[in-house]
């Protein structure tokens, strides 16, 4: 099981090599078009009778019989434990108030005004994973199953078993900056600007791609991180062509501005701060963690400053280096020789 938690709101490779912006070419007979699949289980679950909650989640267990005992349990953190029986105190004290409770109807019915059809979502995601089969041929189109986690944080996960693989989306995650009650569960404006339709493709990818990285390649120093973030940003390239770095970075348009008036002073402060090879989490935090800017940066800078410079000197590198494929580069036993080996110069 892999999860991506979206609070920013978490190979075999054929013929075009990694971040090349003139490769983006994709062979639409990988995947046939009915092959995709988009369920909505947001719509479904206030859709049962509260007369009969536990017949309607019988029912619902048929349409979805790997993915709603996960919401459920897991996601929502009910406790059914596939017991969907009336007597159930989990059916009672958790599913009854998610479908009778004032508030939780409202959400429900903003995400169903926001959201009547997610087709151009759909068509967006499906383009991703035509791209995704390009660079990878293992990978099976995903179910894709739209949610409601009532605020509770879900943006964009994956649940894989050997049999299956889904993609969860949490619509109530993506309502956009204007909607009054992210702020009151502690989401700051600075991320809250990303919550919307636009991101979720970006968001999906990114939860994707967290499944192709190895466990074991952790980055432990700055330029470590770097190099990984900017790999992530070289991947997203290539599945969502059509999407700004800015975008894909968290940054806003402004902020991404900045950086590329401001490169080379970003490079030499990390330099001169002797930071490329800092270990201490404490202070890495600073550069590495989304937010509404860098500290100890002009206030025009953005959060996750490393990701900008991680995506430079990947790019650099595979300027120099151009057949190097993505899987190469996220199976690296050594990110820093990217760096060394780039020649990365503002």
């Amino acid at each position: 099981m892999n999860l991506f938690k979206n609070i920013v709101f978490c190979f075999v490779i054929l013929l075009f090599s990694a971040c090349n912006s003139n490769n983006n070419a994709v062979s639409s007979h990988l995947f046939n078009r009915d092959s995709f699949q988009s369920l909505r289980l947001d719509q479904a679950i206030f859709k049962i009778d509260t007369n009969s909650i536990a017949a309607g989640l019988q029912d619902l267990n048929k349409q979805y019989p790997v993915f709603l005992p996960f919401y459920l349990d897991t996601l929502m953190g009910f406790g059914i434990h596939n017991n969907y029986a009336d007597t159930s105190m989990a059916i009672q004290q958790g599913v009854r108030k998610l479908l009778t409770n004032h508030d939780f109807r409202g959400l429900f019915d903003t995400i169903l005004q926001r959201y009547p059809s997610t087709s151009i979502i759909d068509e967006e995601l499906f383009g991703a994973f035509q791209k995704q089969k390009t660079l990878f041929p293992s990978f099976k189109m995903p179910q894709v199953i739209y949610f409601n986690s009532n605020l509770n944080n879900w943006g964009a996960i994956t649940y894989q078993d050997t049999l299956h693989a889904i993609v969860g989306i949490g619509l109530d995650m993506f309502l956009g900056p204007q909607f009054p009650f992210y702020a009151s569960i502690g989401v700051p404006s600075y991320a809250s600007a990303f919550y919307t339709a636009e991101f979720i493709p970006v968001a999906v990818m990114k939860a994707l791609y967290l499944d192709l990285v190895a466990p074991s390649a952790k980055a432990t120093s700055l330029a470590e991180i770097m190099i990984d973030k900017g790999i992530e940003q070289c991947y997203l390239e290539q599945v969502l062509p059509k999407y700004s770095v800015a975008l894909r970075l968290l940054y806003t348009p402004a902020q991404w501005d900045w950086c590329e008036q401001e490169e080379a002073s970003i490079y030499n402060s990390f330099i001169k701060g002797n930071l490329l090879y800092e270990k201490n989490r404490n202070l890495l935090v600073n550069y590495i963690q989304e937010g509404p800017t860098t500290i100890g940066m002009p206030a025009e800078s953005p959060g996750n400053i490393a990701a900008y410079l991680g995506y430079k000197i990947v790019k650099a590198y595979l300027s120099k280096y151009p057949n190097t494929t993505i899987q190469q580069l996220i199976t690296s036993k050594n990110k820093l020789t990217i760096l060394t080996s780039a020649g990365y110069n503002p």
